[in-house]
């Protein structure tokens, strides 16, 4: 089979252990809190079940971590008193804390649930856009899918640098959407790609031979509309602002490099939410 790429990508997006919020049905974004303790075991054996790693890429949130490291201890070293379970530390050969996958900040609505914010005008008209309007004091929306995006990108590049043909992100549901919404095919939206708690997506990179067959939806010149975008960051995150390539937000400036061009087919899907 012939490859676009130097290596055929295996991906594995998992979601982390149900945490007391996730229990309460509650917006947990920025707020820090551990796994319940029954989903140590259940991750453990999750993990059991899954093929061998050659590295792993980790939100820095704590309930992430800890989760990482039910799945995959083999990563992880001792040490680090307070994170769980004789503490971790990631192995920097093995894997990486990515800080652009962190979940979004629900600013106002920050550990509420349903019925705590059940009137609350700013909160009728977030459900009446279908989530478009954002959080008031919060992370936009589009601002979120940018970085995690930019992250998963860049995560594509160091597998490919360090020859791993199969990896694990172990993230947040919002960091799978996003991730989902923009590389995989056939596309769907945003909330089409909500995964439980411990779910997640297997994706593997698509190949000239399986798009020319029709496997990953996309053909003629839909392909090649979609390699020419080379990176380029489809919508501004603000208006007037024209990426072409390059992300600047805040004085933050992000190089796209092609790898943000990749495509992806949906191979497996457990937990669904």
């Amino acid at each position: 089979m012939e490859r676009i790429f130097g290596l055929m990508q295996e991906i594995y997006l998992i979601r982390h252990g149900k945490t007391q919020g996730n229990l309460e049905q509650r917006y947990v974004g920025r707020t820090e809190e551990p796994i319940l303790e029954p989903e140590w075991e259940r991750l453990a054996q999750l993990g059991q079940s899954l093929p061998q790693m050659h590295g792993i890429f980790v939100s820095p949130s704590l309930r992430c971590m800890q989760s990482a490291k039910a799945l995959f201890p083999e990563f992880w070293e001792e040490g680090q008193a307070g994170m769980g379970r004789q503490g971790i530390i990631l192995d920097k050969g093995a894997g990486e804390v990515i800080a652009d996958f962190r979940e979004m900040d629900f600013g106002e609505f920050e550990y509420k649930n349903y019925q705590e914010l059940n009137g609350n005008p700013d909160y009728q008209k977030f459900i009446d856009s279908n989530g478009a309007a954002g959080f008031p004091g919060g992370e936009h929306p589009e601002r979120f899918k940018a970085r995690c995006r930019l992250g998963f990108a860049a995560c594509l590049k160091k597998m490919e640098t360090e020859g791993w043909e199969r990896a694990a992100f172990v993230v947040h549901g919002g960091t799978i959407m996003a991730v989902m919404e923009h590389f995989c095919y056939p596309r769907k939206g945003f909330y089409d790609y909500q995964t439980g708690n411990g779910g997640g997506y297997v994706l593997e990179l698509e190949t000239v031979d399986s798009l020319a067959a029709g496997h990953g939806a996309l053909h003629g010149k839909k392909v090649q509309s979609r390699w020419e975008e080379c990176g380029r960051e489809k919508g501004s995150i603000e208006k007037g602002i024209q990426t072409s390539g390059w992300i600047k937000k805040d004085g933050i400036r992000k190089e796209c490099s092609g790898y943000e061009n990749r495509i992806f087919r949906c191979k497996d899907h457990w937990g669904r939410h």
